[in-house]
């Protein structure tokens, strides 16, 4: 006798969910190639936009002229000194040239240009950190760690300490002795170490004992010498915060700390 066979009777298979293994790689790879599209698409849209700009910017003509990161400089000596034509073509200047007059003036480090799509050049500048007020009789300058001298500028004080020992005129003139490059490492040095920079007060060259300061409170002459600044105000900052409380900063004319291992006091 045959047996009808009922669909039904059948157990039931249980679907595979979702894609195939090789249907789900093949999806994958779409979607890696759908971004692709989209990050070149935007690749080429950014560099249209940097052209574009480029062309409109070197094309332009110069309207106007902005500065800043000016403090201790007016924009008007800025802008004196940059001798920029107002009407002239972008593409036309010597930018090397316009950057090289900036920079001629004392105050100023560095000068950039950058010219926008509306007809502004705008000229950026970094100026000079004094590191010292440089007195020679009556008159002073601030100098930098490069030895290269700034006017003092009325109403813009720099608080810094006094130097003493090197010439302030002319002003065009850059300190480069060897002299003036150990006064400049001790007073990095001294910058770094906040609690003896705030008691130095003056700073000179002292020929064979190199270095001398005077402490703020009472005017201690205070002799480093030449070198290992780093470690000698160490030992200046534990002597004034151990020693001078103790006995009292009236007790001392001068302190010495040339010497490894030891200091070297004259009392009162």
């Amino acid at each position: 006798m045959n047996k009808q066979l009922n669909i039904f009777d059948e157990p039931l298979r249980e679907q595979p969910s979702g894609k195939s293994k090789a249907g789900r790689a093949m999806a994958a790879r779409e979607r890696n190639i759908r971004r692709l599209g989209y990050l070149v698409i935007a690749l080429i849209i950014l560099g249209l936009s940097v052209g574009l700009g480029y062309h409109f910017s070197r094309d332009s003509v110069v309207e106007q002229i902005a500065v800043t990161g000016n403090r201790y400089t007016t924009s008007d000596q800025i802008i004196k000194q940059a001798a920029i034509p107002k009407g002239v073509y972008a593409d036309s200047l010597d930018v090397m040239k316009v950057m090289e007059n900036i920079e001629k003036l004392p105050w100023v480090r560095e000068a950039r240009l950058s010219m926008s799509p509306f007809g502004r050049m705008d000229i950026s500048v970094t100026e000079r950190r004094p590191i010292a007020l440089l007195l020679q009789g009556d008159r002073s300058v601030y100098v930098d760690a490069d030895g290269v001298k700034m006017p003092v500028i009325q109403g813009r004080p720099v608080d810094v300490p006094l130097l003493y020992g090197f010439r302030v005129a002319p002003l065009s003139e850059t300190l480069t002795s060897d002299d003036f490059r150990k006064v400049a490492d001790f007073l990095l040095a001294a910058e770094q170490d906040p609690a003896a920079h705030r008691t130095l007060s003056e700073i000179a060259w002292a020929g064979y004992e190199g270095v001398v300061a005077l402490s703020h409170d009472n005017g201690i002459k205070l002799i480093f010498g030449s070198e290992r600044f780093e470690e000698r105000l160490k030992n200046w900052s534990a002597f004034y915060n151990t020693v001078i409380p103790e006995k009292g900063i009236s007790h001392f004319q001068s302190i010495d700390f040339r010497y490894h291992g030891q200091i070297i006091t004259q009392e009162s």
